[in-house]
């Protein structure tokens, strides 16, 4: 039997994330991980956060055709 996924509580996001921002703490992303659980981030995104293998990868699609619908 297949366990049904815990959709959280919209009040249980705000009251954590009200905690958090009383605790000093101010999160800009929220992710939604397959085994039901949640991670906070705290730090933005780099603006170019792709590396070297990021761009050999597209550019090896973008080759093959790879990517477009």
């Amino acid at each position: 039997m297949t366990e049904r996924r815990r959709r959280p509580r919209l009040s249980d996001l705000k009251g954590t994330l009200r905690v958090l921002r009383e605790g000093g703490m101010e999160p800009c992303a929220l992710d939604s991980l397959p085994d039901g659980t949640y991670r906070w981030h705290f730090t933005t995104p780099a603006a170019n956060d792709e590396d070297s293998l990021d761009r050999e990868l597209q550019q090896f699609e973008a080759k093959h055709g790879y990517g477009r619908a």
